[in-house]
């Protein structure tokens, strides 16, 4: 639901999360690209823009702010600027107009979540590297 409300690191974390889930189908798609991918992806955007925007909603209501200021995630450029605003904003002490506050969370989980992120992205470049060696390999042997 969108009712409640979520720490800082959590939003951080949970972000990551969602960055590393939609980048396994674009590389899927950017290898390989099938329609079947390309739909995978598609799916995989809208759910986790949903997952997205809840996240956004939680953390507006943390800051004891309404969950539509979320909707400026949807202009570009200033996406960017509130998604930073929302991350590293304090939320209110103490309860406020959308419930208590949310527990503390894990720097644990921030960490890992960074690292799946990081891996995925070393991964890739390893990936392209051998990509390239390759295609000159190829270009080498056949001209």
């Amino acid at each position: 639901t969108f009712d409640g409300r979520m720490g800082r690191l959590k939003y951080a974390t949970a972000n990551l999360v969602l960055t590393a889930l939609f980048y396994i189908p674009v590389i899927m798609v950017l290898t390989r690209p099938t329609f079947e991918r390309f739909a995978l992806l598609a799916i995989a955007a809208v759910v986790l823009t949903l997952f997205g925007m809840r996240l956004a909603v939680l953390r507006c209501h943390d800051c004891d702010k309404s969950g539509w200021w979320s909707m400026l995630l949807w202009l570009p450029t200033v996406n960017f600027i509130v998604t930073v605003v929302l991350a590293c904003a304090p939320g209110t002490d103490g309860s406020n107009d959308y419930g208590e506050p949310p527990p503390a969370s894990s720097w644990w989980a921030f960490g890992a979540a960074a690292f799946c992120l990081l891996l995925l992205f070393v991964l890739t470049l390893a990936m392209n590297m051998i990509s390239i060696r390759l295609v000159r390999r190829y270009r080498e042997v056949y001209e």
